[in-house]
């Protein structure tokens, strides 16, 4: 008699598990971009041979000049690096 009901109920249950589940991998996918972007950043700066002192410098002087899209050259050359652009050239051509 309420088969048409239980028949929608289970359809229901199986669509919050399949939401739990969808839901799990999100938080799963969220946390291995998380670590992934955490170790770019440790990759960028060790390939840069900087010190923590010298990437808190580095991110203060370009959050006073955030209206600034382009990486302030003055700062790669105070730390005898080269312009950031030449260095991502470099890299594509690598690839």
């Amino acid at each position: 008699m309420f088969a048409r009901l239980d028949r929608l109920r289970a359809e229901h249950e199986k669509a919050l598990k399949k939401l739990e589940d969808a839901q799990k991998k999100v938080e799963e996918t969220a946390a291995k971009v998380k670590e992934g972007e955490a170790t770019e950043v440790l990759s960028i700066v060790a390939e840069m041979n900087w010190t923590p002192e010298q990437l808190a410098d580095f991110i203060k002087e370009n959050e006073e000049k955030k209206t600034n899209a382009s990486v302030t050259p003055g700062f790669n050359n105070k730390f005898g690096k080269t312009d950031s652009h030449e260095s991502e050239e470099k890299r594509n051509e690598a690839i």
